[in-house]
């Protein structure tokens, strides 16, 4: 059961639903964080929906090369994300608390981060690590859809996106079926070689990707937060859970870069020119940022979210 869309309802049962009309049912450590982030994935997930239905125009059009399409519905990806990322930027702003209920959220099975399990006091054997697998992961379905429709799989080792981690691979049969659509039909349509043949859709594709990184980053600064309440022993394992989920960013924001490079300026509005110069800054940004962590074998650098202006 989710931790999240199982534990929330309306203030006003007539109104609709959105972040000042929803609360949580039950909180386990109590904290407002706790309360901003159950809040927060249930309105972002209300537009889902709309991510759904364009990455299938996406597809479809891609597969039908009908470039006007394929535009409108990048752009329409690319404005859902945009809302998810706003909703969760403006109620997730304080992550000190995070780690008073993290365990809640990923759980601590088969995790570096508790790698001696986790003890609950009060048990009938406090002296036993426990280990759980989570009760929520209710954002990673937009990361993983991401990444099978924008092909961004390929720029991870073995071909798999060190966010997901085999938490997909537990999901619903009729979720890891569409996913697996999206994969298959993405590398079919090569939706990333689709978008470069032309000016305009390039520029959309990095929009979406824009888009991309402003989420991606948001889990990372999450899981970096976790680095200081790790123990001695537990630490190496950690830091190179973290430096893989940092490369894979740093990737996407390379892939950015790449995809502006092929890209003829010539053949763009003005607009459209200064919005992808607009994007490739945020990506290099992260870029070195990101290289600069990797570069440093001890602690990593506090980078605040929001030094990213999205």
């Amino acid at each position: 059961m989710s931790y999240t869309f199982y534990n929330y309802r309306r203030i006003d049962s007539s109104g609709e639903l959105a972040v000042g009309n929803i609360e949580p049912i039950r909180r386990f450590s109590g904290c407002e964080t706790e309360k901003s982030y159950i809040v927060g994935h249930v309105a972002a997930a209300q537009q889902t929906g709309e991510m759904v239905e364009a990455s299938l125009e996406i597809l479809r059009s891609a597969g039908s090369n009908d470039r006007r399409m394929f535009n409108k519905a990048l752009k329409q990806y690319a404005g859902a994300m945009a809302r998810v990322n706003g909703i969760l930027s403006s109620t997730l702003k304080n992550t000190s608390e995070y780690a008073s209920f993290r365990t809640f959220l990923s759980g601590c099975k088969d995790q570096p981060m508790f790698s001696n399990g986790v003890f609950f006091e009060g048990c009938s054997d406090a002296s036993v690590g426990q280990r759980y697998l989570g009760v929520a992961q209710s954002s990673n379905p937009i990361a993983s859809l991401s990444t099978h429709l924008f092909q961004l799989s390929q720029l991870s080792p073995r071909g798999t996106l060190p966010c997901a981690d085999g938490v997909d691979s537990l999901r619903p049969e009729n979720y890891r079926a569409f996913l697996s659509h999206i994969d298959v039909t993405s590398r079919k349509t090569n939706v990333q070689a689709y978008a470069l043949h032309s000016a305009e859709s390039s520029v959309e594709y990095m929009a979406a990707l824009d888009q991309v990184l402003a989420y991606r980053y948001r889990q990372w600064a999450n899981l970096r937060d976790s680095i200081p309440v790790q123990t001695a022993s537990n630490k190496p394992a950690f830091r190179m859970y973290f430096d893989v989920q940092t490369r894979h960013i740093r990737d996407v924001a390379e892939l950015v870069q790449r995809t502006r490079a092929n890209t003829d300026a010539e053949m763009l509005a003005p607009a459209d020119r200064l919005r992808a110069e607009n994007i490739v800054h945020r990506a290099e940004m992260i870029r070195r940022s990101l290289n600069r962590i990797l570069a440093d074998s001890s602690e990593a650098s506090p980078l605040p979210v929001s030094m990213i202006a999205y």
